[in-house]
């Protein structure tokens, strides 16, 4: 009985810490958005910018972009997932998260090795988000194999039924309670948001599709996703 008192206490402290956070992330988008307007109000009465005033405008615009990409995350992380489902090549998602992180592994000097065998199956999915889940492990799996300037190993197969997709990195792999990763604001690296993982894991549940972490024998991290086919 005491447990179970205790479980209905945790639940309901996490949908009450759930619903702060969303409020909060809402009450942000306010203030947000008065600052652009009047940044933009500046910027008119400025006129021409010199080499100094360009760099504070870049610097500006990007702490912008971060903070409403936080406010995104955040929102992903504890609201409701709205998926638009429909048929598609997971195969052409894939593309479209190794294309979204290979600047950023030609900058740490990592190589990506894709290998897939004859894929024509689709999966139920919603392109945006399924692509926003693939795109976040595979920058963390960069940003592991940076450490030595390893590789990051993407495998995508079909089974019957079902689609694998296997990233695997050759960095420092996963700390021993592997769920910790999922847990919002938990980071391995400096300067992570620790959202990431997190938003993957709603966005995947959401699919009703499996996500699943585990250490390689031969050492790095890796994390291996399984669809339904249609």
């Amino acid at each position: 009985m005491a447990e179970k008192s205790s479980t209905s206490k945790d639940l309901r402290a996490e949908t009450a810490g759930a619903s702060l956070v969303r409020n909060i992330a809402h009450e942000l988008r306010n203030p947000l958005t008065n600052v652009r307007l009047a940044y933009a109000q500046l910027l008119d009465e400025m006129g021409e910018r010199n080499a100094q005033a360009e760099a504070y405008h870049l610097l500006i615009e990007r702490n912008l972009r971060k903070v409403d990409d936080l406010i995104d995350t955040l929102l992903r992380t504890y609201g409701e997932v709205k998926l638009r489902l429909q048929p598609l090549s997971p195969e052409k998602i894939v593309q479209c998260a190794i294309h979204n992180v290979q600047d950023r592994a030609d900058l740490k000097q990592v190589k990506l090795v894709v290998s897939k065998s004859h894929i024509n199956q689709q999966i139920s999915a919603d392109p945006d988000h399924l692509e926003l889940a693939l795109t976040n492990v595979l920058l963390n799996a960069v940003e592991a194999a940076a450490i030595e300037r390893q590789k990051v190993y993407v495998d995508c197969r079909s089974e019957e039924d079902t689609f694998r997709l296997t990233i695997r990195d050759e960095g420092p792999g996963l700390p021993d309670d592997m769920e910790r990763i999922f847990s919002p604001f938990y980071s391995g690296r400096r300067g992570g948001t620790g959202l990431g993982l997190t938003v993957t894991r709603v966005i995947i549940d959401a699919h009703e599709a499996q996500l699943k972490a585990e250490n390689h024998p031969e050492g790095g991290a890796v994390f291996t996703f399984l669809f339904k086919t249609v």
